[in-house]
């Protein structure tokens, strides 16, 4: 039983509601839910009215919940019932709460807010706002609201969870430092290796302010609004910082700025690798790097097109020579002295690379001549803007560009200030960028965390910081899991939200006996997901049957 508001123009009117499912119209078999209407409390208008009818809505839920109960000697015992006198009702997903939930209270995260009258409230809205993002990604703030209330009769008015999203921004620090801690944990305290990239997220708008810009978007949603993230992890991908940027904001300045915020709050972390792809690679990202109050060591992809022409001629003999000697099928790298103390670029040549390059510029030169036999080109088709003439111009296509493109083929490049070491090494290096490029998938397509549907600065902060500890704990529950599993038997990220997504529970009732109880059947583990109790240390609920007693649903299913 719940509280159920209704909205009648400027007025709410309240009742007392229950949670059923009663067969469809169609005449289908699946039960579907509804509201049984219990009671009702009466119609309120205005703020003080309508708080003065809550109060009274409140007593009269805990008077009829009261009048409910069973009497104590009559109560059933879980030995005396019969799978025949049994029907279900619903079911809920206790899989996430049992093995995410671990994660998220051996963190620290449960008692995150100290500072309220209301802390428990609080921190049970966040890690229900947190765990529901993983297991309900698609769902808004109001639909999980809704759904918690339903499922696990979690029931809080909806400006609850938008204060605690406020609470949550406050210890924001705190909670980056939690999730630093144990990323650091699991690197045995030292971690020497650091990846950085960058992503943007659109909002549903195009509306502008200080902080929601339009920008070059990697969402291909160039006219929207946007924001800029950036993220910084460990070589195995778990999580160090983010960081927010207005969505005009160029890679280079993000990295300028995130990286002197982390070392700022983290001086252990000066000397570690950092890697970055080549939207983050000039002078002053390199300069700023091996500042003494930053001090990272770095690979970074190279512009090699935007080298000086002696460096590219110097390049382009020595990878003549080196493919006459070798052969085109032979991989080939050499480092040259750059500029700055102790800088060098590593560039290398892969005949894969190559044939890819020649197939790509192929298959886009067939595209121009399938629609322009005569290899000239419109303006007019190129170039589609209301203001600029364009009217009898024509491009043709450059041989000369064609073949200087072609003198690229498979060549890449790297900058860095390492020690000197084999080219092979550098490069393993910056092939680690695919961590954190996966860790931006998990938030984009598994968390969604675009697009953004709030507004004011706060509420966009808590959206992405719920988001982060969302990452965060499925990664760290990846690898509790993995850590003690074989090769063989190792889980990806969406094996392990499949696993606990499926741990679910029965929500029965004694049809033949009306006593008011509900009765949680757990439904039986697969021997995956009993693996991953044992490695986490989560006691399943090997009973058949738990009785939920009606003056204590709300607090027993919370425990779920």
């Amino acid at each position: 039983m719940h509280i159920k508001a209704v909205k009648r123009g400027e007025s709410q009117t309240l009742y007392i509601v229950q949670s059923v499912r009663v067969a469809p119209k169609d005449g289908g078999k699946v039960k579907v839910p509804r509201h049984k209407y219990l009671k009702t409390i009466g119609t309120a208008r205005g703020p003080k009215a309508l708080a003065s009818l809550r109060r009274r809505a409140k007593k009269e839920l805990a008077s009829l919940r009261k009048e409910s109960a069973p009497v104590a000697k009559k109560s059933p015992t879980p030995k005396g019932l019969k799978a025949v006198e049994l029907e279900a009702t619903e079911d809920v997903i206790t899989g996430i709460y049992d093995i995410y939930g671990k994660v998220y209270d051996d963190l620290g995260l449960d008692k995150i807010i100290q500072a309220s009258s209301d802390d428990d409230k609080f921190n049970k809205i966040i890690k229900a706002l947190v765990l529901s993002r993983i297991a309900h990604p698609d769902c808004s703030k109001v639909a999980i609201a809704k759904k918690l209330a339903n499922d696990y009769d979690i029931d809080f008015p909806l400006h609850k969870y938008y204060q605690a999203m406020d609470k949550l921004v406050e210890v924001k620090d705190e909670v980056m430092r939690l999730v630093f801690a144990e990323s650091k944990r699991w690197h045995n305290a030292e971690i020497k290796n650091l990846l950085i990239d960058v992503t943007t997220t659109y909002f549903e708008s195009f509306v502008k302010d200080g902080f929601r810009q339009p920008g070059y978007s990697k969402d291909n949603k160039s006219a929207e609004s946007q924001l800029v993230m950036s993220l910084i992890t460990t070589d195995e991908s778990f999580p160090i910082s983010y960081k927010l940027f207005p969505g005009n904001t160029a890679e280079c300045r993000t990295l300028i700025d995130h990286t002197s915020e982390v070392l700022a709050e983290h001086p252990a972390l000066q000397g570690a690798s950092l890697a970055a792809d080549r939207g983050m690679s000039n002078g002053k990202i390199f300069s700023h790097l091996e500042n003494e109050k930053i001090n990272l060591k770095y690979v970074i992809a190279s512009k090699l097109r935007q080298l000086p022409k002696e460096k590219q001629a110097c390049i382009f003999n020595d990878i003549d020579a080196a493919l006459a000697r070798l052969g085109e099928d032979k991989e080939w790298a050499k480092s040259y002295a750059w500029e700055g103390k102790g800088r060098r670029i590593v560039v290398g040549y892969c005949p894969k690379r190559a044939e890819r390059d020649r197939r790509v510029r192929e298959e886009t030169l067939a595209k121009i001549f399938a629609k322009n036999p005569d290899g000239q080109v419109k303006v007019s088709k190129l170039v589609r803007n209301k203001y600029l003439d364009t009217r009898n111009k024509e491009l043709k296509i450059d041989a000369a560009k064609v073949a200087e493109d072609a003198c690229w083929d498979g060549l890449y490049g790297m900058v860095t200030n390492h020690a000197p070491c084999h080219a092979k090494q550098v490069f393993s290096r910056y092939r680690e960028l695919w961590k954190i490029e996966d860790a931006f998938r998990i938030l984009k397509s598994d968390l969604k965390l675009r697009p953004i549907r709030h507004w004011t600065r706060n509420r966009i902060e808590a959206h992405f910081l719920i988001c982060y500890l969302a990452l965060a704990i499925t990664k760290f529950m990846q690898a509790k899991v993995n850590a003690k599993l074989e090769a063989k038997d190792r889980l990806s990220i969406n094996k392990c939200q499949e696993l606990a997504s499926t741990g679910k529970s029965f929500i029965m009732v004694n049809k033949c006996y009306n006593d008011n109880y509900l009765y949680l059947f757990p439904k039986r583990l697969t021997e995956e997901q009993r693996r991953i109790y044992d490695v986490l240390g989560v006691t399943h609920r090997k009973d058949n049957i738990r009785i939920l007693s009606p003056p204590n649903i709300s607090r027993q299913l919370q425990g779920l």
